[in-house]
């Protein structure tokens, strides 16, 4: 394990904060920056209690967690359980189900392929939420990549990226948190000339609008520096003034641009 807590202390209170039912968290990443880091840390923090504080997130002997399920178009099951061996996460706790599997690991060509999609994630989810009943924990779905089927997908009469927002939106309103990773680079989001740039710059900006919390990370505007991987920028989503004063509404959450530097052993470190 890295010696670095997890959850670096001046993020603790973005990972502690209490989301209300139905919540979306997106993490957008760029070509040099990826948001791997962050997804592992919402697993580790939905793991350690279903509303935790930030003196709990360390607290070994917390364990009512939430049950989470991690979808991945990006990586494998066994890249996610050395991530997860890093932070001490116990894999066994954690159901990764590998996207590109669930289409014979080509692109789907066909309204049926995305609804089998769908299907075998609303399998995982539902599995996940009848023990999590029994144990009195919440859900939470992770979907890293998502972008990637969109971008990968072309079916007559079928917007894509009007249907995943359809699937995103219904699935949260089936567990208690989804956490969204998705690539904003500039030329996918900024050019739209090509109908993948269009598909592309529609879905994330749709994501983008559901989000009450949004952590983005990208690459020094300076360039390449070794003990730098990156800048992290922090802040509310469109929907997250909606969701202040409800479950969520207790602590301001101070918007935050810090530097940061992910280790070989997966521990981070962040500089004010």
């Amino acid at each position: 394990m890295p010696l670095q807590p997890a959850i670096p202390a001046p993020l603790a209170e973005w990972f502690s904060a209490p989301l209300p039912r139905g919540s979306l968290t997106l993490l957008t990443s760029v070509l040099g920056a990826s948001a791997h880091w962050l997804v592992l840390r919402h697993v580790f923090a939905a793991l350690r209690c279903s509303a935790p504080s930030p003196s709990s997130l360390e607290d070994e002997e917390r364990d009512d967690g939430a049950a989470v399920v991690l979808v991945s178009w990006l990586s494998g099951r066994q890249a996610w359980v050395e991530g997860f061996r890093k932070l001490g996460i116990d894999a066994s706790k954690v159901t990764v189900v590998d996207g590109l599997q669930l289409q014979g690991g080509m692109p789907t060509k066909s309204k049926g392929g995305l609804e089998e999609v769908e299907r075998e994630i609303e399998k995982a989810t539902a599995i996940a939420a009848a023990g999590a009943a029994a144990e009195l924990k919440r859900v939470v779905l992770v979907l890293e990549g998502l972008d990637f089927l969109v971008a990968a997908t072309e079916t007559e009469g079928v917007r894509v990226e009007d249907w995943a927002l359809g699937m995103v939106l219904g699935f949260r309103e089936r567990v208690h948190t989804t956490v969204v990773s998705l690539a904003a680079d500039l030329p996918l989001m900024q050019a739209q000339t090509t109908p993948l740039e269009i598909r592309h710059a529609a879905f994330v900006t749709g994501i983008m609008y559901q989000a009450g919390v949004i952590m983005s990370v990208r690459e020094l505007d300076t360039g390449v520096a070794r003990d730098i991987s990156g800048v992290l920028h922090v802040c509310r989503g469109p929907a997250g003034e909606e969701e202040k004063g409800e479950e969520r509404g207790q602590e301001y959450l101070e918007e935050k641009e810090v530097l940061y530097y992910v280790a070989a052993d997966g521990g981070v470190r962040i500089f004010e």
